[in-house]
Parts: structure tokens; C-alpha cells; sequence
């Protein structure tokens, strides 16, 4: 991109997607964190676990029906997520989920932007006070990706259909362990897929919440190259994100931790 380019866009944010997604592409992103390669890292690998574990079964769940395993709450998120769960999944049998998750700007950022004049998404707000916050997560960038992942991860576990799976990004869909395991429900908001296979293979993680969140209030990152205000388009009656904020979120090179989480 030369710069003539640059001063256009400077000039005009309301630019076409073809120049954001340049930018995007021609950004230095920032790598994964330092842990091994996942022994199960694709949607096939994990469909061969799953009937590896499921072999004596007669009937085998398909991936999407395949929930998480958890334990009884072990520390306060792990007490507010199986209530967001049940609470949701009461409603999802009368269709009253629908008005929030169908909407096209799902999980609504309205909710962290201003969570007060947001009673149409009961989800989405209960994620930024009880998820968000509960991370210590304090920049607007790190605020809405925690935002969008726990939103379509919780969106799935309350109605577990194909659709909710595929919205999900691949490496943020359960591990083998995370399908066989029981666990902490607090591990589920990690997004690295190799950490959360680790941590579900040990009962050593008992009390490491406190910890997981001390290591995000210092160094947790999406490594967004742009101003804040680049996230949102304001084209709607509500902000919504840009689909290139949405592209970045989705790849997991751009999720960054301090050295730290390798103690963990």
C-alpha cells in the first residue's frame, strides 16, 4: 500500500472492505504462544478421538452434539457460566433465544459499550459482567474478542446445533479432553486449544483461575494494529463489528500471552 493510500484512508474510515482487508493482510501479526503443537488440532483429528473414545458405544454422537464435561464450580466463573447455560437453555425450548442470537451483530457489542440501554441481549450482557470482567480485561480490543468467543462458544453449549458449531472458529471448538474429561468450567474460556487439552489431562489446576487472570491483566493480547475506533462500524441503528476486527479475532496467532501461562 503506497502512501497516498494511507492519507485517502486517513482522510475517508468509510473506505471499502478491499482496503481494510489490504491493510490487514500486509500487517505484521503477532505469533502464538510459546506451547506444543496440539495433538488434536483440526476437526478430523478430533472426529477420529471422538470415535476412538466412542467405540464400545452403539450410538456416537455426531461433533456438534458433543458437549464439554464439567465439574461442580470451583471458583465465581465457574459458577456464572453454568448459570448463563441453564438459564438460556430455558428459553431456548420456547424460542426465546432467537431475537439475540439470529440478529446479525451477535454477541452485541451495545452490551459492553453501554450495558444498561442493552435489555435485548440478556447473554451477551451477562458475558461482559460476569466473563469479562471477571478476566480483568481492560482494553476495548481484548474487552470485545473475549466478548465474540465467549459469546459463540456459549451460544453453542445452550443450543447445540451444527449451525452454533460452525460459527465457532476451529480452534475454538472442545478438545478431545474437553469432550471426555470432566473440568473446571473456567478452562473453557482459554482459547488456546493445546493449553485447554493440558489443563483438562490434570486435576493440578485446582485454584489456577486466580492466576490464568492475574497473567491476562498483565499480558493478555489480540495485537489489533489499529485504532479502537477502527473496530466498529457505526452504519447501523447499533455498532457492530468490523468484519476485519472479526477476521483478526478468528485467527489465533493474533492471541497472545506473557511467558507466564506456561507455568500455569
Amino acid at each position: 500500500m503506497d502512501i497516498s493510500q494511507m492519507m485517502s484512508l486517513e482522510e475517508n474510515p468509510a473506505l471499502g472492505l478491499s482496503i481494510w482487508e489490504q491493510i490487514f493482510n500486509e500487517a505484521i501479526l503477532a505469533g502464538s504462544p510459546d506451547f506444543p503443537e496440539p495433538e488434536h488440532s483440526s476437526a478430523t483429528s478430533l472426529q477420529l478421538s471422538v470415535e476412538h473414545h466412542s467405540a464400545e458405544s452403539t450410538t456416537q454422537q455426531v461433533l456438534w452434539k458433543s458437549l464439554p464435561k464439567h465439574i461442580p464450580p470451583t471458583c465465581a466463573l465457574d459458577r456464572a457460566m453454568p448459570n448463563m447455560v441453564n438459564t438460556r437453555r430455558m428459553h431456548e425450548t420456547t424460542g426465546g433465544n432467537d431475537q439475540e442470537f439470529r440478529t446479525a451483530v451477535f454477541p452485541s457489542v451495545q452490551s459492553l459499550l453501554n450495558p444498561s440501554s442493552d435489555v435485548q441481549a440478556p447473554l451477551a450482557t451477562s458475558i461482559v459482567r460476569d466473563i469479562v470482567s471477571a478476566l480483568s480485561v481492560h482494553t476495548l480490543p481484548e474487552q470485545i474478542a473475549v466478548l465474540y468467543i465467549m459469546g459463540v462458544s456459549l451460544r453453542w453449549q445452550i443450543s447445540p446445533t451444527r449451525r452454533n458449531y460452525d460459527a465457532m472458529p476451529e480452534w475454538l471448538r472442545p478438545t478431545p479432553s474437553q469432550i471426555f474429561t470432566p473440568h473446571a468450567m473456567w478452562l473453557d474460556t482459554l482459547a488456546w486449544p493445546t493449553a485447554r487439552e493440558r489443563l483438562c489431562r490434570t486435576d493440578k489446576w485446582g485454584g489456577k483461575d486466580v492466576l490464568v487472570r492475574h497473567i491476562c491483566e498483565e499480558s493478555f493480547s489480540v495485537n489489533w494494529p489499529y485504532e479502537g475506533a477502527d473496530i466498529f462500524l457505526h452504519n447501523r441503528s447499533e455498532p457492530s463489528m468490523n468484519p476485519v476486527f472479526e477476521q483478526h479475532i478468528r485467527n489465533i496467532k493474533n492471541w497472545t500471552l506473557g511467558p507466564g501461562i506456561l507455568d500455569v
